[in-house]
């Protein structure tokens, strides 16, 4: 089972984001990664097969991986072999979208080959690099903000529904009709968001 784990504040991300990953290894994953992204530098992602420790163990010191804003993912595979290349987070063509993805993306194929048509590459066998990449494609046609960039996105691509749910804008999430336990965490200099697919 996947498990999200994000941070944006004035603290460094990647040590909230590792700690969060480890508190969700109780669900059972084969991969996980974090990208961190510090102002304008270039984001850094960093993903690995097998459990967080690898992860940690590639990453070395975590001072190394310097950003106040990021995103942590353990994956359980769907789409793709367990591997480095199929782990999340994924990433658009100029790293200009990064993002991770719970759930089944049921016409990924058909999105991949209109994404193809447009020029995009594709590196993982995964479903969501099709959604990071439709993101991007909504975002630079029509130069409307990454909020409706999103919402274009959600728009054409179909869950696998499990239960009653929706999209909620506010977080920026869509839970393609699962059942989500969800925390967030908000103050003043930070914001915390974890998800786990609730029984």
């Amino acid at each position: 089972m996947c498990g999200i784990v994000g941070y944006v504040g004035k603290e460094q991300a990647a040590p909230i984001l590792l700690e969060g990953l480890t508190k969700l290894e109780y669900r059972g994953y084969d991969s996980a990664g974090i990208a961190v992204r510090d102002g304008d530098s270039a984001p850094v992602t960093v993903k690995e097969k097998g459990r967080i420790a690898d992860l940690k163990d590639k990453i070395g010191p975590v001072e190394n991986i310097v950003g106040t804003c990021g995103i942590g993912h353990t994956r359980w595979a769907t789409h793709g072999a367990p591997s480095e290349t199929n782990a999340h987070p994924h990433h658009s063509d100029d790293d200009a979208v990064i993002g991770v993805h719970n759930g089944i993306i049921e016409n990924y194929e058909e999105i991949r080959d209109k994404l193809k048509r447009n020029g995009y590459r594709f590196y993982s066998q995964t479903d969501t690099e099709c959604i990071i990449k439709l993101v991007d494609y909504y975002y630079k046609k029509y130069g409307e903000g990454p909020l409706r960039a999103i919402s274009r996105a959600i728009l054409r691509v179909q869950f696998l529904r499990i239960g009653g749910g929706g999209v909620e804008q506010d977080d920026v999430r869509a839970d393609g009709g699962c059942r989500h336990r969800d925390g967030r965490q908000q103050d003043k200099n930070r914001v915390f968001h974890a998800a786990s697919i609730s029984k």
